[in-house]
């Protein structure tokens, strides 16, 4: 089985850490070739190491986040030759941490599946589904036809994150479920089951039969946002998986110290405490709630929850709010509603008077 691996990097420091490193070091084994597309800069030194394990490496500006990168490749690089050499294509980002099993052992588990295309989980929100395109693998009949008629449509030019999630992680199940393709995920084969993915990253529920459900971890669910038992989960991995955890917590150390931990570092939300008097969180979903739980627990008192749309007594809604000059509002939501939450929010309030998200 002959493969080729695009893959996706992008630091805004030009680092490349070591978690990335051996997420490269474990694909090469599954793979003939790994071509690196990074949406920005790389140091020297980084490109030393990096080059131990790709063939090339193609710089580009940091238009359309990951599927502009592999977008970029496909439509330029990639000749008709490549798609005759190879029967099957990985394209995979740097936002995982992992693997955390074998990783020729996933590829000859899946090479029983009878499918078009595979990733490692579905993600269902919405009334939409779609796999998570962090790792995904493409076969042969697709790569032939119709996967660069997708790439040729695919209009990454969205600056709302929510925009190019619809176009491009969304629009890719569409468009090759609407041309009769077909596609599994690792989840589903293991667990054999309807499984809510957000059950991967709680340790009670990572291995289902003494297999491990998700064998890469999106680092984003390492934070005290997201995922408050964080340190439970870096604690399971240590214990359980073949995996240096170090990893993760060097990872984790340096871009939580240059607040790009999504949302925000917990220094910036503390300080934020500090600097302000009475604090509001927008948002009552499971970001809300969470950053919520850590004030709790950190002694840091919230008046309320602010929302559009007052649905519940705990809730404020937003033309309701009084803010004076000395206090403040914490985003509290999702990537996909955010651009469009704070840019009314900045059309209303000061910006000392918010603790905005970080943008990537």
């Amino acid at each position: 089985m002959s493969r080729i691996a695009i893959g996706c990097i992008y630091d805004n420091e030009g680092i490349i850490d070591d978690y990335k490193i051996y997420l490269l070091e474990c694909i090469r084994k599954a793979c003939d070739k790994i071509i690196i597309v990074t949406n920005g800069i790389i140091k020297e030194n980084y490109k030393e190491r990096l080059l131990e394990f790709c063939e090339n490496i193609y710089f580009r500006a940091d238009i359309g986040a990951d599927a502009g990168a592999f977008q970029d490749y496909f439509m330029n690089r990639f000749n008709d030759k490549s798609w005759r050499d190879y029967d099957e294509v990985i394209t995979f980002n740097d936002s995982c941490y992992g693997p955390f099993m074998n990783i020729e052992r996933i590829f000859s588990r899946m090479e029983e599946e009878d499918c078009d295309y595979w990733g490692m989980i579905e993600i269902k929100k919405d009334g939409a589904s779609f796999i998570s395109p962090y790792f995904n693998v493409y076969r042969k009949k697709l790569l032939q036809n119709d996967f660069i008629e997708f790439w040729k449509q695919l209009d990454v030019g969205m600056e709302r994150c929510n925009l190019l999630c619809e176009n491009y992680e969304i629009g890719m199940q569409k468009f090759f479920e609407k041309r009769g393709y077909s596609h599994k995920t690792w989840m589903q084969i293991i667990t054999n089951q309807d499984y809510d993915f957000r059950d991967m990253y709680k340790p009670d529920k990572m291995l289902v039969q003494g297999e491990i459900c998700n064998p890469l971890l999106k680092y984003k669910m390492f934070s005290f946002a997201i995922n408050p038992d964080y340190e439970k989960l870096i604690s399971y991995i240590d214990d359980n998986y073949v995996y240096d955890v170090e990893l993760i917590k060097k990872h984790i150390s340096r871009i939580e110290n240059k607040n790009r931990l999504y949302p925000f570092s917990r220094e910036k939300l503390n300080e934020f405490f500090r600097t302000h008097n009475k604090i509001y969180i927008y948002g009552h979903g499971e970001y809300g709630r969470n950053i919520a739980e850590y004030c709790r627990k950190h002694n840091l008192e919230i008046a309320g929850f602010v929302v559009s749309e007052k649905k519940s007594n705990d809730e404020l809604a937003l033309k309701d709010l009084v803010l004076k000059d000395e206090d403040g509002i914490v985003v509290g939501v999702g990537m996909g509603l955010r651009d469009e939450i704070e840019e009314k929010l900045l059309s209303l309030f000061s910006t000392s008077q918010l603790l905005l998200t970080v943008k990537y």
